[in-house]
């Protein structure tokens, strides 16, 4: 059960290819009925484990393949052979007992291949299934991040049935998967089902209505509190004791001021009572703090696997009580684990429908603006990426914009790129994956400035590899699917220049919070160059490439007016050892000509040595072309190019502004883990005896300030 995910699926996917090519029928039944099954009834006949030393993980998983081989190609000889269904469900209970998630995993999908048009064993089976659900052991307890990733991670194993699942977590949601096909056939019942099985692991927790808002003492209740009255009540009695142990403090110091020694000691001895007693109801109060969070994990998992097997029509009106009654709470609770489950139950549900969406929108925003980097935020990024892929909320009718308590999607996207700053390497490669998709499905409408981030991050290189293996995919198909897309990656590549430009124009107040300490300007250009090559286009770009509209072109103008605006700075020095990679061999004559204009230009305006150089070998190449192609220069062409110089103009001042207007505040700051303002109407906020988890402030390299180099090679 250690083996890679892929590993185990081969091993599943060989034993069947055993049993269902290289043995009968015959064989298959006598293995199961001479050897499996006699081992496995043996245990359940002595009160001790220990013939179940016999029947390993091994065993088990044969025993599952062959009797699905047997339900595939011989149902009439597996039931024969299969034990009845009360001695299925009592091995099931018994490795439920165990711990042995492997082997409860392999017996429930043994179970499972029963006669199921027998109404005798789906019942059967459904309340085995009912138990596993109320009974079976949950821990998610730990506050590491990558730790919780890996638990959430196996919540969404797919191919449940070939995979080998390890954890509680993954066998909840198997038994539930099982429940959602025995009850294929009445698919409105589903969804009931499960609302009474998570009614019934949450029934100790629940408050009576009438006494919601104001607290009734046990004593005068004639019904059994509630694990939340006992624990509020177990918390105003310890406030209690801890006042009167404090007040007597205060007396003994008095008493002691006045050497009255005799009833000091008095008042020692009365606060040591109190403090047994306050230990004591300590130890009650821990107790009944962990039967809270039990009874709430198991509840959460319970509705998480419902709505996830659940369809848009199938949704009870129950499940609105479920987020009033459950999902709220549990954001109130301190444990971020649960918080982290609570809000993923609350985004699947609103998976299921674009109003239910619009309606809880307001949470996400609430948690992403706290900018903390916690499993909660985590799980809220992931749903508020669903939400953008599944429904277009930048469309103009998507948002009713009578309703005060929906959000545009414009904010969330703001929201979204909060949290590419996060020093957690995990949640800025969640985010960037996700900004790569929602381009790709058109979910944004203003691209070239998400493409610049994109390439930063790319070429980073304290970038998280998965973000990179990532982004490399994207960068290269995104530019070979529309003309638009190929034009975009280039304006966005001019933003990458001026983002850089103006952290050295700043003297180290930076507008941007990337290191560009180790970034090779040479490297972006040229990947850039790369995909927006001419005949790379070509020959591969999924439209129709027109040489007039020539990229390749349109950055070397762009360099060319900025170089010649600014010789004496920064973009004087740098840009000219661009220029001179070019390849002008993709220009046409109008192009050749002007460019041989402008380097002619440049070679008299520019006075640092190694730039003139670049120039001048660049002017040499262009004279080679010029003299060939013997055109001369089109002025109304170069009307053109400077109309669109000047578009970029524009569109680079409106970013720059963009980030000096929200450099502080949002887009581009590093990430604090605290939230920016106060929020009104907070939904999760914690009750005086829920001491919020701090986030330690994370030491991450990659958002320490350092001294700037640009690496621009000759």
């Amino acid at each position: 059960d250690t083996l890679p995910e892929d590993m185990q699926k081969d091993i599943t996917k060989g034993l069947k290819f055993v049993c269902e090519e290289l043995m009968n029928c015959q064989e298959l039944s006598d293995l199961l009925e001479e050897v499996i099954f006699p081992t496995l009834l043996e245990g359940l006949k002595t009160p001790t484990k220990e013939p179940q030393t016999r029947v390993t993980s091994t065993s088990m998983l044969l025993m599952r393949v062959v009797v699905e081989t047997l339900k595939k190609t011989e149902e009439s000889t597996l039931e024969k052979v299969l034990p009845d269904i009360d001695t299925l469900c009592q091995l099931v209970s018994f490795y439920q007992q165990s711990g042995n998630t492997l082997m409860l995993q392999n017996m429930i999908l043994t179970a499972h291949c029963c006669d199921l048009g027998e109404e005798v064993c789906r019942e059967k089976l459904l309340e085995t299934y009912k138990l596993i659900c109320q009974e079976l052991p949950l821990a998610l307890n730990t506050e590491n991040l990558s730790e919780q990733l890996q638990i959430s991670k196996s919540y969404n194993k797919l191919g449940k049935e070939e995979c080998f699942l390890e954890s509680s977590g993954e066998i909840l949601g198997l038994v539930i998967y099982l429940i959602k096909h025995l009850l294929k056939e009445y698919e409105s019942e589903f969804c009931r089902v499960m609302i009474e099985i998570i009614n019934e692991v949450r029934d100790p927790l629940v408050v009576p209505q009438e006494e919601e808002y104001m607290m009734v003492m046990i004593e005068d209740t004639q019904r059994p509190p509630s694990l939340l009255e006992k624990k509020q009540v177990l918390n105003q009695k310890l406030k209690s004791l801890d006042d009167e142990i404090e007040a007597l403090e205060n007396e003994k110091e008095a008493l002691i001021d006045r050497s009255e020694y005799h009833e000091a000691l008095q008042v020692k001895q009365k606060m040591d009572e109190l403090l047994n007693q306050a230990n004591a109801l300590e130890e009650q109060l821990e107790s009944v703090d962990s039967q809270v969070k039990n009874l709430l994990v198991r509840s959460l998992l319970l509705t998480l696997e419902m709505l996830r097997n659940s369809k848009q029509g199938e949704i009870a009106a129950e499940v609105s009580e479920l987020i009033q009654t459950l999902i709220y709470p549990a954001l109130k609770y301190s444990e971020n684990s649960i918080q982290a489950l609570a809000i993923e139950c609350l985004g699947v549900f609103c998976l299921l429908k674009a109003s239910f969406c619009k309606e809880y929108l307001y949470m996400f925003k609430i948690i992403l603006e706290k900018k903390q980097d916690t499993m909660l935020e985590y799980t809220a990024l992931k749903l508020v990426m669903d939400f953008f892929m599944l429904f277009d909320f930048l469309k103009e009718d998507s948002l009713e914009e009578s309703d005060e308590m929906l959000v545009t999607g414009d904010c969330l996207l703001e929201r979204l790129l909060d949290y590419l700053e996060s020093p957690d390497p995990h949640i800025r490669t969640l985010v960037a994956e996700g900004l790569c998709k929602m381009i790709m499905l058109e979910r944004i409408k203003n691209v070239p400035p998400y493409l610049a981030r994109l390439l930063m991050f790319f070429f980073d290189p304290e970038s998280p590899t998965p973000l990179k293996q990532a982004l490399l995919m994207f960068f290269t198909h995104y530019s070979l699917l529309t003309q638009e897309n190929a034009q975009n990656l280039a304006e966005s590549f001019k933003m990458v220049l001026a983002a850089i430009i103006q952290q050295l124009d700043s003297s180290g107040s930076s507008l941007v919070t990337f290191d560009f300490s180790q970034i090779n300007l040479n490297r972006i250009f040229s990947f850039v160059f790369l995909y927006l090559d001419p005949q790379y286009l070509k020959s591969h770009a999924k439209f129709a490439y027109s040489h007039e509209n020539n990229l390749h072109f349109n950055l070397f103008y762009f360099l060319c007016k900025e170089t010649q605006k600014h010789s004496d700075t920064h973009q004087g020095r740098i840009y000219p050892r661009m220029l001179c990679q070019a390849n002008l061999n993709s220009f046409n004559p109008a192009q050749v000509c002007l460019a041989r204009k402008l380097l002619y230009e440049l070679s008299k305006d520019v006075k640092d040595k190694t730039a003139k150089n670049c120039i001048f070998k660049a002017l040499e190449a262009a004279n080679k072309l010029g003299d060939k192609f013997s055109a001369q220069l089109d002025s109304e062409f170069e009307v053109v190019c400077e109309e669109k110089y000047e578009s970029s103009l524009d569109a680079l001042d409106r970013f720059i502004q963009q980030l000096r207007q929200n450099g502080s505040e949002t887009l581009l700051t590093p990430f604090k883990g605290e939230p920016t303002e106060e929020i009104s109407d907070d939904p999760i906020e914690y009750s005086a005896d829920e001491a919020p988890l701090k986030r330690k402030a994370s030491n991450n390299p990659s958002t320490s300030n350092k001294k700037l180099k640009i690496y621009v090679s000759n």
